[in-house]
């Protein structure tokens, strides 16, 4: 469950501006360490049932691709001929948490988010992870006004 909690907070912090090196490290460091004592059928049911196993194959493929991270460690096999560089691309322009995206430097700050061009990030992000992880990308945009409504979002 820790890979599942992990990950899926990954693909949060992606979604909504970046992620970090260090973020992608966590989860390789997590894989390399307890790989051996999961059941592989298992997760991967899991992570199809929490509807982001398309995204965990791309960040697998980032993994092993970009960290260095044996390709036994993974779990379980991702689809070979799939393409990760436009989320590494993504990752490295976004940087940690979005912050000093350079591409988005002069845009507008809005009731909605802290960051310059935030809704415009979000919405991109929505499109670009629909199709490796409909189920988040279908309810992201409630959970974040609900939590925004709340407070217990402040970005």
């Amino acid at each position: 469950m820790q890979l599942l909690q992990v990950n899926a907070h990954i693909l949060k912090h992606l979604i909504s501006f970046g992620i970090g090196l260090r973020q992608l490290c966590d989860s390789a460091r997590l894989y390399y360490t307890v790989v051996s004592q999961i059941d592989p059928d298992t997760l991967k049911k899991i992570y199809q049932g929490a509807g982001i196993l398309g995204w965990t194959h791309l960040l697998h493929i980032i993994l092993v691709k970009n960290l260095g991270l044996p390709k036994d460690k993974v779990p379980f096999p991702y689809p070979e001929g799939w393409n990760a560089d436009w989320m590494m691309d993504e990752i490295w322009y976004s940087g940690n948490f979005g912050f000093h995206d350079e591409r988005f430097k002069n845009g507008k700050i809005s009731p909605f988010s802290i960051r310059p061009d935030g809704t415009h990030r979000i919405w991109k992000s929505l499109r670009n992870y629909f199709k490796y992880a409909p189920q988040e990308i279908l309810f992201f945009p409630f959970v974040r006004t609900y939590s925004k409504f709340l407070g217990i979002d402040k970005d």
